[in-house]
């Protein structure tokens, strides 16, 4: 009996301590980023337009009737804002991965988490500033008649917008 005891508390002693050594390894509660299936930055290729905004980027410089020479300041323009832009995603999307990261520790740090989430509505201001300027700057090389328009299409897309959105406001 007592040798059965003993290969019991063996065995079982041996089978924690296995089972204690895989779980060391690696922690399944917890998958990694990228198993998770979290894609890889918006601007990880960096294309400087999406392909299906091509054929709006056309009727936008169609409705307002844009001179060949307006047309190469506001890709000049845009060309300029993202490589401004850029390195600002870049960091917003390692704030992010930091922030996911420490989230799913088991003991994670409140008071880091907040301080990086700080630093990302800090920089998601700074790009708003830039595209903002961005458009300041097109705006300006807009004549009367043009700007007019540009007015008119602003009000379209906020109506659009709030069209859209009509049915997703909370009830209360």
């Amino acid at each position: 009996m007592k040798s059965l005891l003993k290969i019991f508390s063996i065995s079982a002693f041996l089978f924690f301590m296995s089972g204690t050594f895989v779980f060391a390894q690696y922690d399944y509660r917890h998958p990694l980023p990228e198993e998770k299936g979290v894609r890889p930055p918006h601007h990880a290729g960096m294309k400087p337009v999406a392909p299906q905004s091509l054929p709006n980027r056309e009727d936008f410089e169609r409705r307002l009737n844009l001179t060949p020479e307006q047309k190469e300041i506001a890709r000049i323009q845009r060309e300029k804002s993202i490589e401004k832009i850029k390195p600002l995603l870049e960091q917003i999307d390692s704030k992010k991965v930091e922030v996911q990261r420490l989230q799913n520790q088991t003991d994670s740090d409140v008071v880091k988490i907040n301080q990086l989430e700080g630093e990302i509505r800090t920089l998601r201001k700074q790009v708003h500033e830039i595209r903002r300027e961005n458009m300041k700057a097109f705006e300006a090389s807009l004549s009367a008649e043009q700007h007019k328009e540009m007015l008119k299409m602003k009000e379209e897309g906020r109506k659009r917008f709030e069209e859209k959105h009509k049915s997703k406001t909370p009830v209360r």
